[in-house]
């Protein structure tokens, strides 16, 4: 809502990003992958383990599922150990951990890099040391923290005015403002899939592995309790028919 009465938000370039194929006359599967994972940036529902303790509540029902990266602590004084990092995975998290900081430096400076390469090549008179300077400042493209999320906003989808600005002051048609924000926006998306996203879900696999958590018990209406993942106490109900106790779990739990 603060986007949208600030006006920061180009909202006619970001729908274009959001319909951007590249070159492609036509739709195939990676552009139809590219497609979804946007859509799930832009509404924030990539499967965190934030949203997935809300659609499986029977399975991530504890505090060990935070963030699957560990953490160096010091204990005692002198003992150095790992330990979970007790943080909410949310899609805010994913781009703000320590553990994937310079991962994202580099996809930042990746992009800046790339626009900067199509500006001089489309446009050779551009004076690329002071477009440089001036996409430096640029608020959206600050290494990310939880009080300064104008990239997470960007990497979303939802593309600010100051970086169309900065672009069409340089001397770049409009049009061309939007496929290379576009083009350049899509490859950072695939840059946080392939170094971010994909080793943070093998991650998420190996730990699931060992609970026992498999695509079985994510199927709609399988609540089948998991000792070995269980921190609240199974209830014991008593059985009508023969008086025995047997454990049970409200599903409503």
């Amino acid at each position: 809502m603060s986007l949208t009465t600030n006006g920061t938000i180009d909202w006619k370039t970001s729908q274009f990003y959001l319909n951007f194929n590249g070159n492609k006359l036509s739709t195939d599967f990676e552009s139809s992958g590219l497609k979804m994972f946007k859509i799930k940036c832009l509404t924030e529902t990539l499967p965190t383990l934030t949203v997935l303790k809300v659609r499986y509540p029977f399975l991530y029902n504890n505090y060990e599922w935070s963030c699957p990266n560990d953490v160096k602590t010091i204990e005692y004084g002198n003992i150095i150990t790992n330990k979970r990092y007790k943080m909410d995975e949310n899609f805010i998290h994913l781009w703000t951990c320590f553990h994937v900081q310079q991962k994202v430096i580099k996809i930042i400076e990746d992009f800046k890099l790339r626009i900067l390469h199509n500006m001089r090549t489309i446009y050779p008179e551009t004076n690329i040391m002071a477009l440089k300077l001036k996409i430096n400042k640029l608020h959206c493209l600050i290494i990310p923290t939880t009080k300064q999320m104008d990239f997470i906003n960007l990497s979303r989808g939802l593309i600010p005015i100051e970086l169309v600005f900065i672009l069409g002051n340089a001397g770049c048609l409009l049009q061309n403002a939007w496929i290379i924000i576009s083009e350049n926006l899509n490859k950072l998306l695939k840059q946080f899939y392939q170094e971010i996203w994909i080793p943070r879900c093998k991650q998420l696999n190996d730990r699931e592995k060992a609970v026992g958590i498999t695509q079985e018990h994510k199927k709609r209406g399988n609540f089948k309790i998991n000792l070995l993942n269980l921190t609240f106490p199974i209830i014991r109900y008593l059985n009508e028919v023969n008086k025995s106790a047997i454990l049970h779990c409200d599903n409503d739990l």
